[in-house]
């Protein structure tokens, strides 16, 4: 992964799709090999390179202004009070248990979140799969998992421990780096690779 992180999100892929009028299969094409390009060319060289009207052209650039602005301002998750600030903000209140994947790319700049369930977290529930479907389309190189404790006490239950080891095996095999897992309470959260960094370790997540 390089600056460009974003190349296949799907947001640019739209874009391009609607601002040339193709399919979303030639717009991912696009996006991947040709957006260092798109994104950086004034009009007068998107003319040159596109030959599509103005009319095509002006909204694309409005935007991928816009895109850019938001990818810029995104928030930046460097350490686990980063995370945790930003999560109980948007998922700290509710009465249910909220599981989240927050997928990163390689600065640790959030790409996306994703809401995974609303419920009890536990192996059986929670497919492995789903937690790195979302980053995988997106060609996230690391994930953080988080999740809400209601009754606003954010300590870690076996079955947390367990999801975590488990996600940390399954992200090696896919080249995806699982950075931790954070559990929100009221105003308090959890760091389980604070708490238990072992499981970072070979040995600890082979377990």
């Amino acid at each position: 992964m390089h600056d460009n992180e974003t190349h296949n999100d799907e947001s640019i892929a739209r874009l391009i799709a609607a601002a040339f009028n193709t399919d979303t299969d030639h717009a991912h094409y696009l996006a991947e090999n040709f957006w260092p390009y798109l994104q950086t060319a004034n009009l007068e060289r998107l003319r040159q390179i596109t030959r599509l009207p103005d009319s095509h052209l002006r909204p694309f650039v409005a935007a991928r202004e816009l895109l850019r602005e938001n990818h810029e301002n995104a928030p930046i998750m460097q350490h686990a009070r980063a995370v945790a600030d930003h999560a109980m903000r948007h998922y700290g209140g509710n009465d249910q248990e909220h599981v989240i994947i927050y997928a990163l790319n390689s600065a640790n700049t959030l790409i996306q979140s994703f809401v995974l369930s609303i419920g009890t977290i536990n192996e059986t529930r929670l497919r492995i799969a789903e937690c790195f479907k979302d980053a995988i389309r997106i060609n996230a190189p690391a994930i953080i998992l988080v999740h809400n404790h209601p009754s606003g006490v954010p300590q870690p239950s076996r079955d947390d421990i367990a999801i975590t080891t488990t996600l940390i095996s399954a992200g090696k095999l896919l080249d995806i780096n699982v950075l931790d897992h954070i559990i929100i309470g009221a105003k308090t959260y959890t760091s389980i690779r604070a708490m238990f960094p072992n499981l970072w370790d070979e040995k600890g997540a082979q377990r």
